[in-house]
């Protein structure tokens, strides 16, 4: 059963991964356009190096979160896979746990070096001269998101844990299909 806060939640992560979307689209676009400006005149599209590199950014670490949410990574499930019930909802609590504490450790410092860039006003070398606190943010923003959905997924398993309800199902709010289905 998915609570109010779970559906919001789930709308604001595929928000983010429409974004994602779009942003791969105009990626697209402008590296075809480099290409074709390159073959023509021999010379490159001012700026597309550097916009490309630093929209990478978001496009990575702000999916990130949709994909944990829906339970979509790839991993190597030796042990979980074969177990059932409360001990399944408590392994994953425990992965859980360990996968927050490194990305709250991810924040701390990708902030910290966000703050830096930005007082410093630090910029990357190029034809453009972009703000490095632009991916940086990108980082911290889609770290963010991760922190919340694993606090959210964390939550729920608690939540089965101690009612035992729906501790034979996934402790993520989506399932993906399985064989049967």
């Amino acid at each position: 059963m998915e609570c109010r806060i779970e559906k919001v939640w789930a709308r604001v992560l595929r928000a983010f991964a429409a974004l994602n979307g779009i942003v791969i689209l105009w990626l697209a676009l402008m590296i075809t356009a480099d290409v074709l400006v390159r073959w023509i005149t021999g010379r490159p599209f001012v700026g597309v190096f550097e916009i490309s590199r630093i929209l990478f950014v978001p496009v990575i670490f702000t999916v990130l979160a949709l994909v944990q949410w829906t339970d979509r990574q790839v991993r190597v499930d030796a042990v979980v896979g074969h177990t059932r019930g409360r001990v399944k909802v408590c392994m994953r609590a425990f992965d859980q746990v360990l996968a927050l504490g490194f990305f709250l450790i991810l924040l701390w410092t990708g902030s910290e070096n966000w703050l830096e860039a930005f007082q410093r006003n630090y910029v990357g070398m190029g034809m453009l001269e972009i703000p490095h606190a632009i991916p940086i943010g990108f980082l911290v923003i889609g770290t963010f998101l991760f922190v919340l959905t694993l606090v959210l997924l964390l939550l729920k398993s608690v939540r089965q844990l101690i009612t035992g309800v729906g501790a034979d199902e996934s402790v993520l709010p989506y399932s993906p299909p399985t064989e049967e289905s």
